[in-house]
């Protein structure tokens, strides 16, 4: 009885040992699958650092191309408001020259029907209103009985000559 019970022991015990056996090599089998998913898992977070890395350059390099046309902008319109302001100040003068030269115009036209005229065309030939003499001028195309004008008159020579100068000689 007790060989007997030795060997249903025994056979207990290796079947308890070939169930042992067959978990360990399961558990193997496990450890080894869930090492292959951790090993693809890290392949991936890899994959996906380096694409996160890619899209911050990427960002970083729109970002600097914005700041540049902005910038660029900037610059093209500062240059349009001035070339806008200097259209403004060139028209003013056009303006200005013209009524200064309808005025002058004028007065010599009353002046040759004085007699006077060929002074003043002489005047006006060897340089042009803008050289004729402030008082002279003043008296040319102020209204009758207007006292104050040559300073105006200065104005209107200075700008007369930056006009000249603008236009590289023509119009006198």
């Amino acid at each position: 009885m007790v060989a007997g019970e030795v060997r249903h022991l025994a056979s207990r015990s290796a079947n308890a040992a070939n169930d042992i056996r067959k978990l360990i090599d399961a558990s193997a089998d496990k450890v080894q699958s869930g090492s292959q998913q951790v090993h693809a898992a890290g392949r991936t977070m890899e994959d996906i650092v380096a694409q996160v890395k890619n899209v911050t350059q990427l960002i970083a390099q729109i970002s600097h191309s914005t700041l540049e046309q902005a910038d660029g902008l900037s610059s093209l319109t500062r240059a349009v408001d001035e070339l806008n302001l200097i259209t403004q100040k060139n028209a003013e003068l056009v303006e200005e020259s013209a009524q200064v030269s309808a005025m002058v115009k004028h007065r010599a036209s009353r002046l040759e029907d004085a007699g006077d005229g060929a002074a003043l065309i002489g005047i006006a030939g060897s340089g042009g209103w803008s050289t004729m003499p402030d008082a002279m001028l003043a008296h040319l195309i102020r209204p009758a009985g207007c006292v104050a004008g040559v300073g105006r008159i200065r104005r209107v020579k200075r700008r007369i000559r930056q006009l000249h100068r603008a236009t590289g000689g023509c119009g006198d």
